[in-house]
């Protein structure tokens, strides 16, 4: 992870490839790719799910964090990391942290956001059936964090790969949500 690079060499003609991550692509966006591979390569279900699950936490922390900032009321002290890693902490279990952090982004949070867009519900409601509208913090709690809690806390291995995509394809809309909502966001305050 600390090399962001998207450069890579083919294995059928030898020829290598060099890519530049956009100024969008975030730590949770690599992480999710990390996620990607161990499903899709390595074949690590297990890892997969954990890393889909992290990849999520990544982005919900990361956006949090930024509009803490960008919003703190003391100019002459900016938000800093640990404050910002106290309120995250602070902020319960994972359903109530989307909530409250989707709240930040988007007056109504995520439930609001995705339905006022048209796209998005028919998003959910076509493509992924454990996801429920008005519901949908409680079922992303359910659908990724708490495969990945079986894994870490329980130490439930054997994974099926079927397990695993399920995680990782609702973790990344999950990421496309807030990245959705961080620009509706950018939007609203002019910047």
């Amino acid at each position: 992870m600390n090399n962001p690079s998207l450069d890579f060499t083919c294995e059928k003609c030898g020829n290598t490839w060099h890519g530049v991550p956009g100024l969008d692509v975030t730590v949770g966006v690599l992480v999710l790719a990390r996620s990607w591979y161990e499903l899709e390569i390595e074949k690590d279900y297990d890892m997969a799910i954990v890393l889909a699950a992290t990849a999520l936490d990544c982005e919900l922390s990361s956006v949090y964090c930024k509009w803490k900032g960008i919003n703190a009321p003391r100019a002459d002290t900016p938000f800093t990391p640990e404050e910002c890693e106290g309120e995250l902490r602070a902020m319960g279990n994972v359903a109530d942290k989307i909530g409250e952090i989707s709240g930040v982004l988007y007056a109504g949070g995520i439930e609001r956001f995705v339905a006022d867009s048209q796209s998005w519900k028919q998003t959910i409601n076509g493509q992924f059936p454990s996801l429920h509208l008005g519901s949908l913090a409680t079922t992303f709690q359910q659908a990724v964090f708490w495969p990945r809690n079986r894994v870490l806390h329980q130490g439930a291995a054997g994974h099926t790969r079927d397990d695993a995509a399920k995680c990782y394809s609702i973790a990344e809309v999950g990421i496309r949500i807030l990245k959705d909502m961080d620009k509706a966001k950018v939007r609203s305050q002019g910047l």
